[in-house]
């Protein structure tokens, strides 16, 4: 959709080309007769190419006011700030149709349409912005009246500015400062879209997708609000439900509210509610979470965070899943760090963080209920800090300590990212567990993780080494290259989709498990329009080995590719957005007499996501989108017979979105 572009160094080249800017005498249109900011477009006798100019108020001119250029054509925009004389300038703008937007809280916007024939053009504009009053009783001089010509994209940053400003204001005033903000009138920005398909991949046979997504933004006094559902139901088509082995039903639900004010304080509720049932055990899902951050001086921030998960039939797959993975299973964790910085060179992150879960694990008869319940816990402490020596040179340090059912063990952590040139950066990191000695708790430790979630090194590995090095030479030319090794000690199940029906896109990693893997990522812009992303994850490794749920032992073989490609093309507002998924997880029988025994899992998925603003095409009261999308998948699955794991399966969803 629509994304700003922005310009790395801005401020320094904008303070270099003002001071090379000669100065221009030009006569201040006085304000309009009907309150709106007047503005002109003159031309100096000598200037720099691009478009400058100055800000004025009612008397004087405006420092600090934030200017915008919106690009029309590809609705994108730089911003800058003017100097203490009110002056501007944006350089190396290329030719198109602009609009020229002025800002500053207080001030009723100002909007000046600009045409550039060529780069090399150089524009001096001169804006004058009327005070806002607090007195709204006449909707033509408000400001409601003067953002009518200011774009959505500029409007949602104008208002977060002025709430920031206001709040700002009333940490020096008292309350009292708020009765300008609190006479406006609250704005809520709302985005809706409906959807609707097919999927073979969820349920192995065809099943109707529907669903909906609400999201609704805006500001209450000077509280600022957010809320977000997103709903989908899986039923089999009336062909599928007359077959066996494809009746499966289910239900996708999430709902968040968030919550902040202008000191710095932010509330996030969260509630996700997902069933599924079908010919075999039903699965369900449930997660509770609410989250309290806030800044704490003009340096530290601290958040706490609260959860519970309740699963039953979800995580595990098949009788060769391993028994610390189990059937059902509560938990509880709590969070909480604080982070500041100590001086300007170095920062320091510490928290705590305690996790407590209850399971019922597969008997040996593979009945369920009959197995004992067992409880797992996990209390964390730890601390991160860095340290700037030079301006090419940080060093990174900190450690964990963790106890798991009375095992007691550290994981040291240490690093450096070293300046190799301007925009050349390289990074290291290693972490290395060291246990006390004791006994190895008899239930090992069980963690879900999300793919999207992970690249690094944390907490749950025995050891950890990662390499990257980066370059950046503005926010759309980027390269980054990087290599890391993990060792596991804890049960993890690595998911690479979010969707709940798609659960089975995963893999198990287990305790002596080392999974080298190398990561490439590079944003470029093809051409003014067309800007592109490609990021690929490689890994291949196990070795380690593990108790399966009919008390057989497997060694552990995984290795994934994980690749996408997401190009905007801004000209026509569309976005492309490709991604392959290749899983693979082999099991060998570590008895000879159940080599015959050895279970596989393959499969692979293509991604094609297609959305296309229609507010290009002609300006309507609100954001108008489209949006498709189909997946491919083959492989193994337990809805998959050996005979059908080379058929494709597909997914085609459909849906329009809007936004108002």
């Amino acid at each position: 959709m629509r994304r700003p572009a922005h310009i790395p160094a801005l401020a320094a080249a904008l303070l270099g080309a003002l001071a090379g800017l000669p100065a221009v005498s030009v006569l201040a249109a006085p304000p309009a007769a009907d309150g709106a900011p007047a503005s002109r477009v003159t031309r100096p006798a000598a200037s720099v190419p691009g478009i400058g100019g100055r800000v004025l108020g009612t008397k004087a001119p405006l420092a600090a006011a934030t200017v915008y250029a919106y690009q029309l054509t590809d609705s994108s925009f730089h911003k800058v700030s003017t100097d203490a004389d009110g002056r501007f300038l944006f350089e190396s703008v290329p030719a198109g149709l602009y609009k020229i937007i002025a800002h500053k809280p207080g001030f009723l916007p100002g909007v000046l349409k600009v045409k550039r024939i060529t780069a090399e053009m150089d524009q001096f504009l001169e804006l004058r912005l009327a005070e806002m009053k607090s007195d709204f009783s006449e909707p033509a001089s408000g400001f409601w009246a003067a953002r009518a010509g200011v774009p959505s994209d500029i409007l949602r940053e104008i208002e977060i500015a002025t709430i920031a400003a206001e709040t700002r204001r009333a940490a020096r005033e008292g309350a009292a400062a708020f009765q300008v903000a609190s006479a406006l009138p609250p704005r809520f920005e709302t985005r809706m879209a409906v959807r609707s398909g097919v999927d073979e991949i969820a349920a192995g046979g065809d099943s109707q997708v529907m669903g909906g997504q609400v999201d609704i933004a805006g500001r209450v006094g000077e509280m600022r609000l957010g809320l977000a559902g997103d709903f989908m139901q899986l039923e089999p088509t009336a062909v599928s439900a007359s077959e066996a082995g494809s009746s499966t039903v289910g239900e996708m639900s999430a709902l968040s509210l968030v919550m902040s004010s202008g000191e710095g304080m932010r509330v996030a509720v969260t509630s996700r509610n997902n069933r599924m049932e079908g010919d075999g055990l039903p699965v369900d899902l449930e997660h509770y979470r609410v989250s309290v951050s806030s800044d704490i001086g003009d340096k530290g921030r601290s958040n706490v965070t609260a959860g519970y998960t309740s699963e039953s039939n979800f995580h595990r797959q098949g009788w060769t899943d391993p028994i610390s993975v189990p059937d059902a299973s509560r938990s509880w964790h709590l969070a909480g760090f604080y982070e500041t910085d100590l001086t300007e060179r170095s920062t320091l992150h510490t928290g705590v963080r305690y996790r407590e879960l209850e399971a019922n694990s597969l008997s040996v008869d593979g009945r369920l209920g009959t197995a004992p319940a067992f409880a797992h816990e996990r209390f964390d402490v730890f601390g991160l800090g860095s340290q700037r020596f030079m301006p090419t040179l940080l060093v990174k340090y900190g450690i964990y300590a963790s106890m798991v059912n009375g095992a007691m063990s550290l994981i040291p952590q240490g690093g450096v990212v070293v300046q190799l040139a301007p925009a050349w950066q390289a990074s290291a990191l290693i972490s290395q567990k060291v246990d006390d000695g004791g006994t190895q708790p008899e239930v090992l430790g069980f963690v879900p993780t999300y793919f999207g979630e992970t690249g690094g090194c944390d907490q749950n590995l025995q050891s950890c080494y990662q390499l990257t090095v980066s370059h950046l030479k503005n926010d759309d030319e980027t390269l980054s290259l990087g290599a890391v090794h993990r060792e596991y000690d804890e049960i993890e199940k690595l998911y690479f989709d979010e969707d709940f029906f798609n659960r089975f896109e995963s893999l198990y990693l287990v305790p002596g498990d080392e999974l080298p893997e190398v990561q490439f990522a590079i944003s470029r812009r093809l051409s003014p329009n067309i800007l592109t992303r490609l990021e690929s994850s490689v890994a291949q490794g196990g070795g380690g080995v593990f108790q399966a749920g009919n008390e057989t032992s497997w060694e552990n073989d995984v290795e994934y590719v994980v690749t996408s490609l997401d190009t905007q093309f801004q000209a026509t507002a569309t976005g492309v957005y490709l991604a392959f998924h290749q899983l693979r997880q082999n099991l060998e029988a570590i008895s000879a007499s159940q080599l015959s025994n050895a279970e596989a899992y393959e499969v692979e998925r293509l991604q094609v996501r297609l959305t296309q603003d229609l507010n290009f095409l002609r300006a309507l009261a609100a954001d108008w989108a489209l949006n498709l999308n189909m997946e491919l998948s083959r492989g193994t699955s337990p809805y998959v017979t050996a005979q059908q794991e080379d058929d494709v399966r597909k997914r085609l969803l459909g849906g329009i979105a809007v936004s108002f």
